[in-house]
């Protein structure tokens, strides 16, 4: 975010302050949306679906932004799709697991969560270096929809056989 407040957008602290708030208010609108009611495994899994493909779209957004006004609300969605899709990831893997293997997966996933997270970051900032922040944040957003794309297929093979299940 500060490349692009400084370089892309050509603004100063008040313009990076911005793009981070605007991310916190689209994750802070999908937390209380989150918490407000329970759901069911069905909407969890199209909560999935939505938070990864809403993240990739306001990643997408932003690389292609050349307007501080467009970029905050990409950022807006981006954050509204992180957290969509990080909170039902951690609460299917505590609805999900058993309670003796509970702790367990939930270290695995705080490590694989978190732990790949520099790594990720030493790649995009490289990519950044040599061709330009809104090149790698295009190339984040482009995985995340693929991502994305490979979820929502693998939701409707289980799907199948869960209705396959419901009628016998």
């Amino acid at each position: 975010m500060p490349v692009f407040a400084r370089k892309v957008f050509v603004t100063d602290a008040r313009g990076y302050g911005l793009l981070l708030a605007a991310a916190g208010v689209g994750s802070l609108a999908s937390a209380l949306r989150l918490a407000s009611r329970r759901y069911s495994r069905e909407e969890h899994r199209r909560n999935l679906l939505i938070g990864l493909t809403a993240f990739g779209i306001g990643v997408l957004g932003l690389a292609a932004s050349r307007q501080l006004a467009a970029a905050l609300v990409c950022q807006a969605l981006a954050g509204f799709g992180m957290i969509r899709y990080t909170a039902t990831t951690n609460t299917l893997l505590q609805l999900l697991v058993d309670d003796r293997y509970r702790g367990r997966m939930m270290g695995l996933h705080t490590v694989m969560f978190i732990g790949t997270a520099p790594a990720g970051s030493l790649l995009l900032g490289a990519l950044a270096e040599r061709m330009g922040a809104p090149t790698a944040a295009l190339v984040s957003g482009a995985v995340t929809l693929a991502a994305a794309v490979w979820l929502g297929l693998r939701l409707r093979r289980l799907r199948v056989p869960a209705a396959a299940r419901a009628t016998t």
